[in-house]
């Protein structure tokens, strides 16, 4: 388990941004059943924050008027030092 926050943002650009999902293993986090789970997002930015969370691979997907989906993949992992974020795309 990750003790320290773990803060993980998108950029966001164009227009007509209708739907924000974080997802952790393939799953879409829902801040209202999990309070280790905060989701902030704005005309510009979406911001994920975890506390005390697992270890998985995190993704974003946004969708906008045309459906399309854009996915970015982050893979956190515990290691013997300290808990790290690998962005993959």
């Amino acid at each position: 388990m990750i003790i320290k926050p773990v803060v993980l943002s998108v950029d966001i650009q164009g227009n007509s941004l209708q739907d924000v999902t974080w997802m952790k293993d393939g799953k879409p986090l829902d801040p209202g059943t999990d309070p280790r789970v905060t989701i902030t997002t704005e005309a510009t930015k979406s911001t994920l924050t975890l506390v005390n969370f697992d270890k998985g691979r995190y993704s974003v997907t946004l969708k906008n008027g045309a459906v399309k989906k854009v996915n970015s993949n982050v893979a956190i992992r515990e290691s013997k030092n300290e808990p790290s974020c690998v962005h993959e795309e």
